[in-house]
């Protein structure tokens, strides 16, 4: 119980770090940094889809895997390796803050590239998804699925954008916003939250696309900012990251690291997505400085990465399975999985 408490806490500050990252972007920064935005940020998104979806384990015949153990490590897999070679706008954001370089240049190509891939990961989740059901469940729920996932995201852009500009103007000018109001909107972050998962849409898109609609530096997201900012950095994160840290075993790792294929899998597909965000730079024109910079900056990893691991049952207590198995396997990158 006690775990489950501090985890339900640890989640509960990823929500709010994800709904102030949105806050403080400002969406303008995408149509300022023009096509080089659009062409990094579709290049972004498109390196991990690649390499999840050509990337195989293939199990010698000798082994003695069950069909349920292989469906699991596979899948395990494909989970390990997106979110390792995925750049995701929150975490970028996070970066660009401590470097202090969130308002030169680089800091808002970076930010506008991120965020073109995050709204274009958004929508092919939602199309997967509805691929899936239809082919594995029924296409009348598949239907339904899309049209519920279409539903939350003209409830966010709509609805509570609307929301938020009336409650703006409520605010007299140079006044700060009513603490009942920042209440309110708080309130309505954690609905989104659970709505967007009620929806089948992953839980942080919700406060994530809410915070967008927010209208950077205006009174209600300087309120919010000031309201959440301390408990979410202070207490929260930090408390997301001992509860992590806690479960995993260092020495375990190290001992088994000969077997831990999950862990390679990942680290050579972060490598490839590294050098190909590299080269994408330099054809964008971009100087080797500028390009190594801007590489560094939308692969790095950290408490996103973390989080989005305790978003998945069992893989935050243990983040590397099957390790007594995976000495008899191997993997290839290919155009199809056996």
């Amino acid at each position: 119980m006690p775990n489950q408490a501090v985890a339900g806490l640890a989640k509960v500050g990823f929500i709010m770090f994800s709904f102030l990252n949105g806050v403080r972007m400002d969406p303008g920064l995408v149509k300022i940094s023009g096509k080089k935005a659009l062409a990094l940020g579709f290049a972004i998104f498109l390196y991990p889809f690649t390499m999840v979806h050509t990337c195989i384990i293939k199990f010698p015949p000798e082994s003695r895997f069950s069909d349920k153990d292989r469906m699991q490590f596979l899948k395990n897999t494909d989970i390990y390796l997106a979110l390792i070679t995925t750049s995701q706008f929150v975490g970028v954001n996070t970066v660009l803050m401590e470097l202090k370089l969130i308002n030169t240049q680089l800091g808002h190509l970076a930010l506008a590239s991120t965020l073109i891939s995050e709204l274009l990961r958004f929508a092919y989740s939602i199309f997967l998804g509805y691929l899936q059901i239809v082919f594995t469940i029924e296409s009348s729920l598949g239907t339904k699925m899309l049209m519920s996932s279409l539903f939350f995201a003209l409830m966010v852009f709509v609805v509570a954008k609307a929301m938020v500009l009336w409650l703006i103007k409520r605010t007299p000018t140079g006044k700060p916003m009513s603490e009942v109001h920042i209440n309110f909107v708080i309130g309505v972050l954690m609905t989104m939250s659970a709505t967007s998962d009620a929806f089948g849409v992953y839980y942080l898109f919700g406060p994530f696309l809410f915070g967008l609609v927010v209208p950077a530096g205006s009174p209600l997201a300087t309120g919010v900012i000031a309201k959440l900012e301390t408990v979410t950095n202070g207490l929260l994160l930090p408390l997301l990251l001992t509860f992590c840290s806690s479960t995993f075993d260092v020495f375990g790792f190290w001992k088994n690291f000969d077997m831990m294929m999950d862990f390679k899998v990942s680290a050579y597909g972060y490598g490839v997505k590294l050098v190909l965000t590299f080269l994408t730079c330099m054809a964008c024109r971009m100087g080797a400085r500028d390009a190594s910079a801007f590489s560094l900056i939308v692969n790095a990893k950290g408490v996103l990465e973390v989080a989005s691991f305790l978003s998945f049952s069992g893989l935050a207590v243990n983040l590397f399975v099957f390790t007594d198995h995976i000495h008899n396997s191997s993997f290839s990158l290919n155009n199809s999985r056996e």
